[in-house]
């Protein structure tokens, strides 16, 4: 992933309040630090080559279903990686442009991809 794909997959991240992973679990399954993650994207802070291939690897593991968020009997939770990838399925509605017409595609999503714009965000452009 680009630094601005990564830019805007985390962007549309933090702003879903149903995301069932948290900040620090993302940054855990990166290998990077909660701080360094909030200088970048908080502070503006420029994302480092290590930071961008780590992130990027993370965000495409969580997009395919790879990784899964676990919980131990004392409610901590863990990221632990699949052996068998399965994505989050979700109904989806997305805008698409066929012939010069835009027609609305009816389907499932995968429901932890953000490389993808929202209905919302389509509308508003």
């Amino acid at each position: 992933m680009t630094r601005n794909e990564i830019y805007e997959a985390v962007r549309r991240f933090r702003a879903d309040r149903d995301k069932p992973i948290s900040n620090r679990l993302l940054c855990e399954a990166a290998g990077i630090s909660i701080d360094t993650f909030k200088n970048i994207f908080d502070l503006g802070l420029p994302m480092s080559e290590m930071a961008q291939r780590r992130l990027g690897r993370a965000l495409t593991a969580w997009a395919n279903g790879d990784l899964r968020v676990m919980r131990n009997r004392n409610a901590s939770k863990y990221i632990e990686y699949r052996r068998e990838a399965k994505p989050d399925m979700q109904r989806g509605v997305n805008l698409t442009l066929k012939g010069g017409r835009i027609v609305l595609k009816v389907g499932p999503r995968n429901m932890n991809d953000y490389t993808q714009p929202s209905l919302k965000e389509r509308l508003e452009k």
